[in-house]
This record gives C-alpha cells, structure tokens and sequence, in this order.
C-alpha cells in the first residue's frame, strides 16, 4: 500500500496496525498524546478518541463492500491539533472493499485512516477536497458556507443557481455525512481550528 499518496494507516480488527506510511508516522509522533500505536495497535490516548476510533472500526467492519444499512452514516472525522499552533490534523476513516475478504484474505485491513495535516494544504478549499473527496463546486459552496452565507447567497458568490447549489448540498451530505447546514458549519469550524 505504499503508494497510497497522503499519510495513512491501513487497519485490521481492533485498530491493529497492519501497514503505515512515514508520513502517517511523523503525524502520531505531533499527535499530543492523543493517538498512540501500543502493542501494535493505533489506540486513542483519550478516551474521546478511543470511542471514535472504536466506532469508525466498527462502522468500517459493518459496511466493507457495501453491507450496512442505508440509514447508518459514515462517521465523521476526528479533528485533533499537532504543535503549539495547534493546526488541525483532520482523520478520515473508510472501510476498504470486500474484495480482500473474497480473495481469502482473512487477516487483511477492515479500514484505511487517512490524515490531513491542513497546515501544509496551500488552501481550505484543497484540504476539503481531499478530507471528503467533493468536487471543486462543492468544496467552493461549503466554504462559502462556513463563512456564514445562506445557501442563495453561497450560490451567488460561486456563480451558480440555487437550484443547483441544492444539489450540490445534497451531495456533500452524503459525503460528510452531515445532516444540516449548521452540522457542516460546525464540521468547517474544527477544521479552521476554532471550535
């Protein structure tokens, strides 16, 4: 999995560790005590954290390939800060596709966590892209959104119709796994740093 291109951490069952990359590792090292790999497996220091990185296992363990009901959602990700800037580093846990499972491979990861260290993104908007793997319209109208437009206003300075801003909005839901406007705001704001 190694050329997987940001920094990651490929997980088995119960957060065992079963392959990281350098730059995955240079983040825990600025974690601040919150996260930390013991006995092989990535474990939340706090006990925030250790309930977050349970559930998004367990919700990854549930929907591998698909299975999982409709009406779950994806968990959202975890915001912690590295350094005494406290910049955030934006975690984003998937489950990885049966196909492992089929091949046999019984051992092999139920989740990959990716982290974004926002603090070398050259921008929000790329940072949102990547962290919820929206579209470039999406991204745009979610920042104008955080920045407390409503939804007809967030159009307009995108140069788009309502209609299609509505839509937009829909797919970055499903995406983030918000349900509201005032969810994603809230969502945004931990990632700027100031929630």
């Amino acid at each position: 999995m190694s050329r997987l291109p940001d920094a990651y951490f490929a997980l088995g069952a119960h957060g065992a560790v079963l392959d990281e990359n350098p730059a995955a590792a240079g983040l825990l090292a600025v974690s601040q005590d919150t996260l930390a790999v013991r006995n092989g497996r990535l474990v939340g220091v706090s006990a925030a954290m250790a309930t977050a990185l349970q559930k998004g296992l367990a919700w990854c363990a549930n929907h591998r390939g698909g299975a999982g009901t409709s009406r779950e959602t994806a968990p959202q990700p975890f915001i912690y800060y590295r350094g005494p800037e406290r910049i955030p580093v934006a975690m984003r846990m998937l489950p990885v596709a049966r196909v492992l499972a089929n091949a046999g491979v019984s051992e092999g990861p139920i989740a990959i966590l990716w982290l974004v260290d926002t603090g070398t993104l050259g921008a929000e908007v790329d940072c949102l892209r990547k962290l919820f793997r929206l579209t470039q319209a999406e991204a745009r109208l979610t920042e104008a959104l955080a920045d407390g437009a409503s939804l007809v206003e967030a159009a307009a300075r995108i140069d788009i119709t309502r209609s299609t801003a509505k839509t937009h909005l829909d797919s970055i839901f499903a995406k983030t796994g918000c349900r509201r406007q005032a969810q994603l705001v809230r969502l945004i704001a931990c990632l700027r740093g100031l929630a």
